[in-house]
């Protein structure tokens, strides 16, 4: 497996989305609460209004494909046996957010 930079991690819209949602968590979220909460963001609604196979399709991507992409990568610690995942704190991913917050003020 390559290893994936944070940049071509964050790449993909929906593993930004995923970071992204993880910001304000301070403990571990479930895999099935992520998902709706990525979907939410991505389509601009509640998570209470996504669709359970909305939520379980996501789940499946973000198991597969996006969660360990982001775990490679440093940004997310991702634990596929409990089924949950939490944003790294310092050094890559704090270096990572500063520099996208510098990004988009310029």
């Amino acid at each position: 497996m390559d290893h994936q930079s944070p940049f071509q991690a964050l790449s993909d819209r929906n593993r930004r989305i995923t970071f992204s949602c993880l910001e304000d968590s301070d403990s571990p979220v479930s895999l099935e609460t992520l998902a709706a909460e990525v979907v939410a963001e991505r389509e601009g609604i509640c998570p209470s209004e996504v669709g359970d196979d909305e939520r379980r399709t996501a789940a499946v991507k973000l198991y597969h494909v996006h969660l360990p992409k982001l775990d490679e990568a440093g940004l997310v610690s991702f634990d596929p046996e409990e089924r949950t995942v939490s944003r790294t704190t310092g050094g890559v991913a704090e270096q990572t957010v500063q520099i996208l917050q510098e990004s988009t003020l310029s």
